[in-house]
């Protein structure tokens, strides 16, 4: 299925960019090259600033904005050398020159990247050159048409080179700089080359203007299904398309020798694309769950250019009750293991045709999976001494204990009667939880000997939302103090933090920690370097050696930072994402790169442009929902810049207990950090759901 919307979407895509390139050469005859770019990139531009503006302005800040213009002054250039090639040579010949780009790719990676150029890729590189000298035919005359559509060709390979860079980034943002790169540099020549249109060429540059939106938006989710060396092999119908374009609008056929060398260059670009693919279709990374903050991880795998095994433990319904997932979370995958024993999704992992360079998880459920398959395959991960710490709550306690980090006073609970006991020599409130949840699910802080063997026999008697039950509970001593979020990466030889947050929780009802909000705090204030100095200490004592660790710690105001719980994997709630968008730090590519190679280069120090917040909005009472109120306004905010809504009028809801069911989250971002906690007060303040009974 992947497969087939990649290629629906990459031939409707080719189809966009082939009407572009013939409103191009139909104009020509009415208006100045400067001008049908300039004009038709400002209509471009218009046309999805629609798009920019429901996002907010606030969208279009990245600190890839220079790697995004650079992708726009490339296209720039080709855009420029590509007209002016129509001027003297057929649209068919300036296509097929200007898509030439898998022949050149190689030479820029090379040169540019320091990337050894491959030997099987030799043959198809030579005979498509040959090829382009049998089209260009140097020996009768050569026309200056063809130096500039190979020249297109080669800032379009650069285009492709630098895509890979910016491939999280979103896609309204990346178009917005694209088309403002062709149409501002040209907008000063209008003064002295401009020429009133006719009204048909005003259709014209319309019908191509959608068409290269629609080009690029489609390309782009084609993207998302497959590879991008089987997306590019697409790019030759253009050629094909417009030789048929040649023939019906300006009777023109072409040459038989100039025919020869567009089959052997196509010829050749394929057969260096089918080699790319060859080699690199055998090599898949594992990934655990790859849904919630996994599905960017998801998509980072693919634009690398590794096939995706994706590995679901649970049940459909467990997946869309935690991730409001409509059943997409199988999208993007080429294997899918329905397995929960680690001997059965073995035995599918190696009956694949794949070479598993990596085995990352998504979620926190994942965590133990994750390095007993990559410690079974042989690849780069964590060492099994501590996995278990690393996601058994009783067990995490019991090594935290070993170690000089302060450590709550804990009890590992079968029975009634171990719970009395450690009641009896401590005082409340205590907390009990089950070893293995998820956010705060079975996590209760409890005011008394009643209240805490009731949630004790709710934890071991009931199955928690992965459908499995506890035979055991951690009690242990309730630590004060603020609650913080602490991010770490290791890159496989230092322990980097990468963002700290401090957490909100308010009471609701029988829900005594209904999460609130969650706020950045800079990484040079004096209490997140306090806590950052804690963190590393705890990953190196727990030795996550590779990838992100995610920990939960309490300030006490008499013990200092204590560990609450840590865990080997991305953060959820979309903030590796956030923090890819506000920084010069892109966890999901960082994952993968020391996963499979078991080291990594992170850019130090990690600077923010913007610093974000998390809004969680949660529902004060039970019933049917008979209004949502304050969207509108909170779209206004100086640090909006988009929400999540679960819900809607007419849904019958409970009052928020938990994270996994509040109604909806407002992000929020801002360079001005007076600003960021004043929106985040006003986001609370108008965010109301009312309900009926």
């Amino acid at each position: 299925m992947p497969y087939v919307l990649a290629t629906t979407f990459a031939f409707l895509s080719v189809l966009g960019f082939t009407i572009l390139y013939i409103t191009y050469r139909a104009c020509l005859p009415f208006l100045p090259e400067n001008v049908i770019i300039c004009l038709q990139s400002f209509l471009s531009w218009v046309c999805i600033l629609p798009w920019v503006l429901r996002h907010g302005t606030a969208s279009v800040v990245s600190p890839q904005v220079p790697i995004i213009c650079l992708r726009g002054v490339f296209g720039f250039g080709a855009a420029l050398c590509l007209v002016h090639a129509l001027t003297t040579t057929p649209l068919a010949e300036t296509t097929l020159l200007t898509n030439s780009a898998p022949l050149i790719i190689p030479f820029i990676a090379h040169f540019w990247l320091k990337q050894k150029m491959k030997v099987y890729l030799w043959p198809g590189i030579i005979t498509g050159f040959i090829g382009i000298l049998v089209m260009m035919n140097p020996t009768v005359h050569l026309q200056t048409g063809y130096l500039f559509a190979l020249l297109s060709g080669l800032f379009t390979a650069a285009i492709v080179v630098v895509v890979q860079r910016i491939a999280h980034e979103p896609l309204h943002r990346v178009l917005f700089y694209y088309f403002a790169c062709f149409w501002v540099p040209l907008f000063p020549l209008l003064f002295t080359e401009w020429v009133s249109p006719p009204g048909f060429v005003w259709w014209l540059l319309a019908l191509g203007a959608v068409s290269a939106v629609a080009g690029q938006i489609l390309f782009a989710m084609a993207s998302r299904y497959a590879a991008a060396v089987y997306i590019a092999s697409f790019l030759y119908l253009i050629p094909l398309f417009s030789l048929v374009a040649d023939w019906v609008f300006w009777q023109e056929t072409i040459t038989g020798q100039a025919l020869l060398g567009m089959i052997i260059i196509i010829s050749s670009g394929l057969y260096v694309l089918f080699m790319m693919r060859k080699k690199q279709s055998r090599d898949a990374i594992v990934l655990i769950e790859p849904i919630g903050s996994g599905v960017f991880l998801k998509d980072t795998v693919r634009t690398l250019n590794y096939q995706v095994i994706a590995v679901f433990p649970n049940s459909d319904s467990y997946y869309r009750k935690l991730y409001a997932a409509k059943g997409g979370f199988y999208a993007n995958c080429d294997v899918v293991i329905r397995e929960r024993q680690m001997e059965a999704i073995l035995h599918k992992i190696r009956k694949t045709k794949y070479r598993i360079k990596a085995c990352i998880t998504g979620t926190e459920g994942g965590v133990e999976m994750a390095d007993q398959i990559s410690a079974a395959l042989g690849l780069f991960g964590n060492p099994l001494e501590t996995v278990v710490a690393r996601r058994d709550k009783g067990e995490m306690r019991k090594w935290l204990a070993q170690s000089n980090l302060t450590c709550p006073q804990f009890m590992i609970c079968s029975s009634r009667h171990e719970v009395e006991q450690f009641a009896k020599d401590h005082s409340f409130p205590l907390v009990v939880k089950t070893p293995k949840g998820m956010g705060a699910m079975h996590v209760f802080i409890c005011k008394d000997l009643t209240e805490l063997l009731r949630r004790f026999h709710e934890i071991t008697q009931t199955e928690n939302v992965t459908g499995e039950q506890a035979r055991e509970a951690v009690v242990e001593e309730y630590i004060g103090g603020e609650e913080y979020v602490v991010d770490t990466f290791s890159d496989g030889k230092e322990i980097h933090v990468t963002d700290v947050w401090i957490g909100h929780k308010i009471s609701i009802g029988h829900a005594p920690h209904v999460s609130y909000d969650s706020i950045i705090i800079p990484l040079t204030d004096p209490i997140a370097e306090r806590l950052s100095a804690y963190a590393k200490d705890v990953v190196a004592h727990f030795r996550v050696e590779r990838g992100p660790s995610h920990l939960e710690i309490r300030d006490d105001p008499q013990k200092g930072p204590v560990l609450i719980e840590i865990a080997s994997r991305l953060a959820g709630i979309m903030i590796p994402h956030i923090i890819q968008k506000h920084t010069n730090f892109d966890a999901y590519f960082s994952t993968v790169d020391v996963l499979v190679n078991g080291t990594t280069q992170i850019s130090t120090p990690i600077v923010y442009t913007k610093y974000p917040a998390v809004v969680f909005c949660p529902i004060l009472h039970s019933g049917r929902v008979i209004s949502i109120q304050g969207l509108e306004e909170i779209q206004k905010l100086p640090s909006y810049e988009s929400h999540v809504l679960y819900v809607r009028i007419g849904d019958v809801v409970s009052s928020s207990s938990e994270l996994f069911g509040l109604p909806a989250k407002v992000f929020l971002a801002n360079a001005d950090y007076a600003q960021l906690l004043q929106d985040v007060e006003s986001v609370h303040r108008l965010f109301v759901i009312q309900t009926a009974p």
